[in-house]
């Protein structure tokens, strides 16, 4: 593992969002792969230097991400990460001017928020209930759902 990594997981309060890009298949289909590819670039560039210098961002493949940040401020964990989610969620909605094209490009981004060790102690789980919340920020179109919110909706 990274250092970066290692440092985050250390500080006793892990944050990962899971992003995926919506709309981002109709741009490969029907501007080419060669525009989809420019516009991951030109998002994961931005991601990059607007992310912390401690935070930890990986492209998992296809048009999903994976942000590992520690969170400041143990007890106002889920102010934090909403805070978080919001920025990342206008980062990657803003239009991308890609070179050669006329109009600048927008897709839309569906991210699901957990926290080690409030939602689990285990990192690969917290991993895995982040993609479920990027999942039900996809289909109830939300930008962003949080672990305890899911699992609080669950349980009404």
């Amino acid at each position: 593992m990274s250092r970066p990594y290692l440092g985050i997981y250390d500080s006793g309060c892990l944050g990962v969002a899971y992003i995926d890009l919506n709309g981002f298949k109709l741009i490969n289909d029907n501007l080419g792969h060669d525009v989809g590819d420019s516009l991951l670039v030109a998002l994961s560039q931005r991601l990059l230097v607007q992310s912390r210098s401690d935070d930890v961002c990986f492209r998992l493949g296809g048009d999903e991400f994976l942000i590992l940040f520690k969170i400041n401020h143990h007890q106002h964990y889920q102010q934090e990460a909403n805070g978080i989610g919001r920025k990342l969620h206008q980062l990657l909605t803003q239009e991308v001017q890609i070179e050669g094209q006329q109009q600048p490009i927008r897709v839309g981004a569906s991210i699901g928020i957990g926290i080690v060790p409030h939602d689990d102690k285990d990192l690969a789980r917290v991993i895995a209930l982040a993609d479920n919340a990027m999942y039900l920020s996809k289909t109830e179109r939300q930008p962003y759902v949080l672990v305890a919110d899911m699992e609080a909706s669950v349980s009404d």
